[in-house]
């Protein structure tokens, strides 16, 4: 007889269900289910009184801060709204920009067009200018030859008399004839 009641702690004889003193049930699980159900049924009540205790304390708090949830939501649709607006607005600036680029992109061509062909016109003017130049500078040196020339035929020639009439202009081929028979 070493087993003791679960509730007054006698000595009981082993293998009984319930104590002969107290009328205990000697199953831990039987000896605490009031307790155990007693303890729950107390929780359901003060969890269900707190619940509602604290849902009316925090509903209006609760309503408000709704309210300002609603207005910011509100607000950002708004920004949202006039964000979409401002895209658009600037998607038709993109697209006139792009269109003008096109039409500038179209005036470069043709001003590239314009220089290259003035630039091409500039060149045969150089070219020109330094045909002229070589053109002058032989027309000079051939100028200069001549003028020796026409000099050493005045000094070889004897002077004319003051008196006498200038003689007729003859070309040079009649003047080469002229000396040839003298």
């Amino acid at each position: 007889m070493d087993n003791h009641c679960i509730s007054c702690k006698r000595e009981i004889t082993l293998g009984q269900k319930q104590c002969p003193f107290c009328n205990a049930p000697q199953n831990y699980f039987l000896y605490y289910l009031k307790d155990i159900s007693a303890f729950l049924v107390l929780m359901i009540i003060g969890g269900t009184v707190g619940y509602k205790v604290l849902e009316n304390r925090f509903a209006g708090q609760i309503d408000e801060q709704i309210s300002s949830y609603e207005v910011r939501i509100e607000q950002s649709n708004q920004q949202i709204n006039d964000l979409q607006t401002q895209l658009q607005s600037a998607q038709e600036k993109i697209k006139a920009i792009e269109e003008s680029s096109a039409q500038t992109s179209g005036a470069v061509e043709e001003e590239k067009a314009k220089l290259a062909e003035a630039e091409e016109r500039a060149t045969k003017a150089e070219q020109r200018a330094g045909w002229l130049s070589r053109e002058n500078s032989r027309l000079k040196s051939e100028m200069q030859s001549l003028t020796t020339k026409i000099i050493e035929l005045q000094q070889r020639r004897p002077a004319t008399p003051v008196a006498q009439p200038a003689a007729p202009i003859q070309s040079s081929e009649e003047t080469q004839q002229n000396d040839t028979q003298q």
